[in-house]
């Protein structure tokens, strides 16, 4: 791709001029590549140098030119939007180079990536992969009472303080479709809950109430929330239904 110039102040405003291979030597000698005529304008003013797919700007002038406003000190590499002095009068826009698309490029995968992440969430939020059509009871409805019943559990002490947390980090992978990490975070919190057992009584109350977890997240909203016990058991059956289905053992 070439090096696209354009005049935007001067004799030739409006020019554009397209620096390729080589060496683009603009001025107001006849043998310049990029030819400019106002008598301010030196005979050989500057050269435009290619160097693989960048372009460089250099001073060939005893007045001097200048990059946005900065006189030109060596060979400084050209940019899009760049703007070249030529003299007094004559002022160069540098309007494309080889990598100015680069951004757009990039913006233009940033939008597809959002979009692709945008179109994963609703399918997880439509394609229901708990399969909670299916089920005899919603799992989301469980997991939202289930958390403040840990959390509150953790606060007082009879739970371990990790077991709010690894609930919170089980779910969220298991709905980022991650089961094989879900899977593990439900693992550690059944050994922890087997662990706790003597203080909490959590595997009594999920032996005295098995249908808890359905009656919690069936329940209706208007009835009386459920008991302690309930919740223990309920959130004891979660655990172990999750890690059935994350974790499905071999026959």
């Amino acid at each position: 791709m070439d090096c696209l110039l354009k005049v935007i102040k001067g004799v030739e405003s409006g020019m554009d001029f397209r620096a390729s291979a080589g060496e683009t030597v603009l001025g107001r000698s006849p043998r310049a590549h990029f030819r400019l005529t106002h008598p301010s304008v030196s005979f050989e003013h500057a050269v435009i140098i290619r160097n693989g797919d960048d372009y460089y700007v250099e001073n060939l002038s005893s007045t001097g030119t200048l990059l946005n406003n900065t006189r030109i000190i060596g060979r400084i590499k050209l940019r899009a939007k760049d703007e070249i002095q030529i003299g007094p009068d004559t002022l160069i826009r540098v309007e494309s180079t080889p990598g100015s698309s680069a951004p757009v490029h990039k913006r233009k995968l940033l939008i597809y990536a959002t979009i692709s992440l945008m179109a994963f969430v609703l399918f997880i939020l439509v394609a229901d992969p708990f399969g909670e059509s299916t089920d005899s009871f919603h799992w989301t409805t469980a997991y939202n009472q289930l958390l403040p019943f840990a959390q509150a559990e953790a606060a007082s002490g009879n739970l371990p303080p990790e077991i709010p947390n690894l609930l919170r980090e089980a779910w969220r992978s298991e709905r980022a479709g991650d089961k094989k990490g879900a899977g593990k975070w439900y693992l550690r919190l059944q050994i922890l809950l087997a662990k706790t057992n003597e203080k909490s009584q959590i595997l009594q109350a999920s032996n005295d109430y098995p249908h808890a977890l359905e009656s919690l997240a069936n329940a209706d909203p208007k009835s009386a929330p459920p008991d302690h016990d309930h919740l223990a058991a309920a959130l004891h059956q979660f655990v172990q239904r999750r890690l059935n289905v994350t974790s499905p053992r071999k026959e």
